[in-house]
């Protein structure tokens, strides 16, 4: 069941690898792709398969180590990576030099904006977004389930929230 995490972002690193300009890029650069490997460990490597690097570290099996981390998003410039630990911090680690340190508590599946300003996130509040650097945190839509419409597959396996 958990290599079938891995499919959506080997098949968006296929496509991504693939391009959509009309001209090859003068100085083609390794793509990369952020996942996590459903153990509670995020890696990196490009789209070949190779250059793989582990981010965070080596984790127990089950998801109350304090070090267990999910929800990888990479910056649009490559340059960091933001992600999910414990359940509720929100991290980021500069790829560089290896440097990580905790943006928010509280907070889970960041994504960086497409400029690498902002990072948005998930909270008990709602929908979050702050600066890359952790500050100047606000909601952007508010947790009231009066106004949200439920239902859910009919496998009945998945909720669905219509906002």
């Amino acid at each position: 069941m958990r290599c079938f995490r891995l499919l959506p972002v080997l098949i968006t690193a296929a496509l991504v690898s693939v391009g959509c300009a009309d001209e090859p890029s003068s100085e083609p650069s390794p793509v990369k792709v952020a996942f996590d490997d459903g153990w509670g460990q995020v890696f990196l490597a490009d789209t070949g398969g190779s250059a793989l690097q582990q981010i965070t570290p080596t984790t127990t099996v089950d998801d109350t180590d304090d070090r267990y981390s999910t929800y990888p998003a990479l910056s649009p410039d490559g340059t960091q990576l933001t992600y999910t630990r414990a359940g509720r911090f929100i991290d980021i680690v500069d790829l560089d030099s290896g440097h990580s340190r905790t943006l928010y508590e509280g907070g889970c599946q960041p994504v960086f904006s497409p400029d690498g300003t902002l990072i948005a996130f998930s909270s008990s509040d709602g929908i979050s977004i702050m600066n890359a650097d952790g500050s100047d945190v606000r909601v952007i839509v508010e947790q009231d389930f009066r106004r949200v419409r439920r239902g859910s597959t009919r496998s009945r396996r998945r909720a669905v929230f219509c906002v």
